[in-house]
């Protein structure tokens, strides 16, 4: 019975909406454990009054935790740290084990930040095609792109888009 009285009083109180933004954006939130979630940032959350414990994520960074009193509609700003380098490649290789393409433009900045490089080449195989890129840190893009025939090797392609990348510098 008190059992019961406890969580009707519990579903009778008012929402709050938590307006949830990161530095930088694009992180992954959950809230309590999961009881909510919202992704990508800026995204927001339906909560219950009260102090909530906030989890962000985002690849090639180190994760954030706080615990934030939501006890009305508020802005939640959470500022994240670059990963070390050891834990963005552990993460790029959790992500890409995960299923992450590549080719995200999010890969490739945390893969510049994990080996703490200006450019990168990245290639992979797929479709029986090696496909491969160069993203530029400076620039926060890619600036070239290659697919190569599958008879080509991976570092052939992975040439043919430096080559590229460099007719365009």
């Amino acid at each position: 019975a008190l059992a019961e009285e406890v969580r009707v009083a519990l579903a009778a109180r008012p929402r709050v909406e938590a307006a949830v933004a990161t530095r930088p954006p694009g992180a992954s939130v959950s809230v309590d454990g999961g009881g909510a979630t919202c992704a990508p940032t800026p995204c927001r959350v339906t909560l219950r009054p009260g102090v909530h414990h906030f989890a962000v994520t985002r690849l090639g960074y180190r994760p954030r935790f706080a615990a934030e009193d939501v006890d009305e509609d508020r802005d939640v700003v959470l500022a994240l740290d670059p990963a070390p380098a050891a834990l963005a490649r552990a993460q790029l290789a959790s992500a890409l084990a995960g299923g992450l393409d590549p080719d995200d433009l999010t890969f490739a900045r945390a893969a510049a930040s994990a080996f703490e490089a200006r450019v990168v080449a990245i290639s992979r195989g797929e479709d029986g095609r090696a496909h491969a890129a160069v993203f530029d840190r400076a620039r926060d893009r890619v600036l070239a792109r290659v697919a190569a025939s599958s008879d080509a090797p991976t570092a052939s392609s992975v040439r043919a888009a430096i080559l590229e990348w460099r007719g365009m510098t």
